[in-house]
C-alpha cells in the first residue's frame, strides 16, 4: 500500500520547516 498523498503531505511540511529555516538565515532579527 503506497499513499502518495500522505507522502506529498510529508514533503510539503519538510519544505516548509526549510522554507522557514532559510528565512531566519536570511532576514536576521528584523521581525520584531
Amino acid at each position: 500500500d503506497h499513499n502518495p498523498n500522505r507522502d506529498a503531505e510529508k514533503m510539503f511540511l519538510k519544505v516548509q520547516e526549510a522554507y522557514e529555516v532559510l528565512l531566519r538565515w536570511h532576514k536576521p532579527h528584523r521581525f520584531n
